[in-house]
């Protein structure tokens, strides 16, 4: 980060620590006065028709929103809340994008807001530390400040994570794994790092969805910023449709809810479960905030580059631009920069 951004950031951490405080004591009023602030300092078009739709729904004294962020803001540790919430929103999403649009425009090539490391499968010459490290430096060179990882049951990767979050302090990291992998200890460090947060898997009826009442608990008990998340696919769709599951899983009592599409290629079903999710959302009836993972990271793509930025880093180095594989062959993240993988998988102007 440059001077100004280093400066713009100090002066925004005192604001935030200001309204943190006051949500506390008044969560309607503060957390209106945040949403001026962000106003006020958002920049782009769709910043502002953000903060603008904020502005309304909070207009309404009942809005489920103020519930989840009083319990937030009451439970979490508030040195992570703020980090994490500064990092994602100013350095990722702010100061973050206009270094993304400045760089596409004399690069010639497109480039995501985020990083994704589908590390889930296991690998037999998996990149080294160094080098993912390397990939998220080089990313922040761009204006790349987030950083998400999939882990699933590896658990020895949580360490690297937060070596790589503690290497890397100005950037956000979501950690997506099994929720059976949480512990005390990773817990205690996600809150010392700040800009960590742990989305532990949960399936409806299932092992599980049981073990991940036991990690929510862990979680929220340490004061961790935390979600949870459910893939649906052919033969587990069903299940999610309806507002059972959605009621469970308030009782976890996570700010954030992610639904993954693993790979559903019935497109009746397909509309069926983005009608219902978008319709959960709009009605914003559940204590928590609600995300379809591809779609919603894509209309962030598109907010800042126009595009469905979508990549991808396998644990062997291969890179995809499609959520389901489409490796780019010729291209491995072990050897090539971060330049010539985007020159080449994201031109100006590709699909």
């Amino acid at each position: 980060m440059n001077a100004k951004a280093k400066m713009t950031y100090a002066l925004i951490d005192i604001a935030v620590s200001k309204g943190l405080k006051e949500i506390k004591e008044n969560s309607g009023r503060g957390l209106r006065n945040l949403v001026d602030l962000g106003k006020r300092l958002s920049k782009g078009k769709h910043q502002q028709i953000f903060f603008q739709l904020a502005q309304q729904i909070l207009d309404d004294q009942s809005s489920v929103y103020y519930e989840i962020v009083d319990r937030t803001v009451q439970y979490a540790n508030p040195n992570a809340l703020k980090r994490f919430g500064m990092n994602l929103g100013y350095n990722a999403w702010t100061y973050g994008a206009e270094k993304i649009r400045e760089h596409e425009k004399w690069r010639g090539y497109n480039i995501p807001w985020k990083l994704i490391f589908d590390f889930s499968d296991h690998s037999d010459d998996p990149m080294s530390f160094r080098r993912i490290s390397g990939l998220l430096e080089e990313g922040e060179s761009l204006g790349i400040y987030c950083a998400i990882f999939f882990i699933g049951e590896n658990e020895s990767l949580i360490e690297v994570v937060q070596n790589l979050a503690q290497s890397h302090p100005d950037s956000s990291y979501f950690v997506f794994l099994n929720p059976i992998c949480v512990t005390e200890q990773y817990a205690q460090r996600s809150i010392a790092e700040g800009n960590i947060v742990f989305v532990f898997e949960t399936s409806p009826g299932t092992d599980m969805q049981l073990q991940a009442a036991d990690t929510a608990d862990i979680l929220y008990r340490n004061g961790c910023l935390f979600g949870c998340y459910s893939v649906y696919d052919n033969t587990k769709s069903n299940e999610i449709i309806g507002d059972r599951f959605l009621k469970d899983l308030e009782t976890l009592r996570c700010p954030f809810v992610f639904f993954i599409d693993g790979g559903l290629t019935d497109g009746k079903t397909k509309k069926s479960i983005t009608d219902f999710l978008n319709d959960a959302k709009n009605e914003s009836g559940y204590s928590f905030f609600l995300a379809d993972f591809y779609a919603d990271l894509a209309y962030i793509d598109y907010a800042i580059s126009n595009r469905d930025c979508f990549l991808c880093f396998q644990a062997d180095g291969c890179v995809s631009t499609q959520r389901m594989g489409n490796i780019k062959h010729g291209l491995n993240a072990k050897n090539d920069s971060m330049d010539k993988i985007l020159s080449i998988a994201m031109p100006a102007g590709h699909i």
